[in-house]
Formats: structure tokens, sequence, C-alpha cells
């Protein structure tokens, strides 16, 4: 896509093309951060804890409670105990 050009009217309020907009994801509600850089305006979405929901979802199911208490009488784990207690 080439550069969009815009015009800054009195009333300052500057509108943000919607084609770009969808480029960056931007709903409603979003918030946008604007700074300068090197002479430059950078403008980025800002991301909520909310919008990083899922984004460590895994396939592997976590084994629960059940599995740890079964995994600590197991040999290897009780042998570290016993170890730990004697130091």
């Amino acid at each position: 896509m080439g550069p969009i050009t815009i015009t800054v009217h009195e009333s300052v309020p500057v509108t943000v093309p919607a084609e770009l907009l969808g480029q960056l994801k931007v709903k409603p509600g979003d918030q946008l951060e604007w700074r300068v850089d090197g002479g430059e305006l950078v403008v980025r979405r800002v991301r909520s804890v909310d919008s990083l929901r899922g984004c460590l979802a895994s396939t592997v199911a976590f084994p629960g409670l059940e599995a740890e208490k079964a995994a600590a009488r197991g040999v290897g784990y009780s042998k570290a105990l016993r170890f730990c207690a004697n130091v």
C-alpha cells in the first residue's frame, strides 16, 4: 500500500483512514499511542492485557493435581525428599 495523504483542519482532531486502522487491527474502544520519533509521527495500537488472552494456549493438557501427587509418590521424588531431610 502506498502513502495516504489527509488534510489537518483547524479543529485539530485528525481522522485516521479506515484502511490504516484495519491494518493495525484497531477496533472501537482500542487505544492508540501517538509520539514523535526523529521528526516523524509514530502511531501504534496499545495492547491491553485482555488482548493477550489465549495467546499462550496449548494443545497439551495440564496433568492436574492428582498427577502431581502421583509423581510425588514416585521413587525419584521420595529419594530427593529423604536427601533434603538429611542435609
